[in-house]
């Protein structure tokens, strides 16, 4: 019996390939939709014709989104922030490229992110970016699993904006914990980071204040009471990139480790270069 060819197409096609097609979704009708649905799905005779086959296909295709919607909307339900008396109307076309996008997130990891963005945006219609739905769809699985490594080793500014320090000081320290997790390049190639290295200098932005995650310290001047210039009277400067709108809607939806370790010294470090000095000072309010 073949899913998706008739008998007489199917030799010309490859037996193997469709056996092991229908042997992987058997697999999956049967962790995620019970023996109803598996039975539904593969009793079809070899009588039956393309309409009976179109119709098995896609009430087990309907069948698994509607499993993983429902998984998205419950969770989201249940996001701590989300109450009655908290919540907005998404607006009604992001509510359905939501659903489009979201359907086939058949992960566990893809779901609780689906589920995060879409707390995001009850709690604040119109935070996440229509664009954000379709590249968020387009994302791989390992490419969420390596952001979110990622994004742990990221500080971020009182706005809330995260970033990542362009100093080999800071690269070398995340590298401690697996050089693997700097693909710095490859979230500049798709989007989610700043193609353009910006500079924080110590002159014009004292008083400064970035965080890691409950840390926070401040640009503060030296024991001389100057800060930002070098013995050649030019202002300092430490590069980073900023997360791109993409970019930080998705960091902000995946759940990342603390590396408190990590923060501390980095820190460390950058109050070791000419010109810079950072306090650690209580989180904003």
């Amino acid at each position: 019996m073949s899913l998706f060819f008739t008998e007489a197409e199917a030799p010309k096609v490859g037996v193997v390939i469709d056996e092991a097609l229908a042997e992987a979704i058997k697999a999956m009708v049967a962790e995620g939709l019970g023996t109803a649905t598996s039975a539904a799905v593969f009793s079809v005779d070899e009588e039956s014709g393309l309409a009976v086959r179109v119709a098995d296909r896609v009430e087990y295709v309907e069948s698994r989104r509607q499993a993983n919607l429902e998984g998205i909307f419950r969770s989201a339900a249940t996001h701590q922030a989300v109450d009655a008396k908290s919540i907005g109307r998404p607006e009604n076309g992001w509510l359905g490229l939501f659903v489009a996008s979201a359907q086939d997130a058949e992960s566990e990891l893809e779901r609780d992110v689906w589920s995060q963005i879409l707390a995001a945006e009850m709690l604040a219609p119109g935070a996440v970016a229509r664009r954000t739905l379709g590249f968020l769809r387009e994302m791989d699985v390992w490419e969420l699993e390596a952001f979110a490594e990622y994004v742990a080793f990221a500080f971020s500014f009182e706005s809330g904006w995260r970033f990542m320090f362009e100093e080999d000081i800071a690269r070398r320290e995340m590298w401690s914990y697996g050089r693997e997790i700097d693909i710095t390049q490859q979230w500049v190639d798709i989007g989610l980071l700043s193609s353009q290295v910006s500079c924080i200098e110590s002159v014009s932005l004292r008083g400064l204040r970035i965080g890691y995650k409950s840390k926070w310290w401040q640009l503060i001047p030296d024991a001389l009471g100057q800060v930002g210039e070098s013995n050649e009277g030019k202002a300092n400067a430490l590069g980073y990139r900023k997360f791109t709108a993409t970019g930080q809607q998705v960091a902000n939806a995946v759940k990342t480790k603390t590396f408190n370790g990590y923060a501390r010294n980095v820190m460390q470090a950058l109050n070791g270069l000419d010109g810079f000095r950072f306090d650690a000072v209580e989180p904003p309010a």
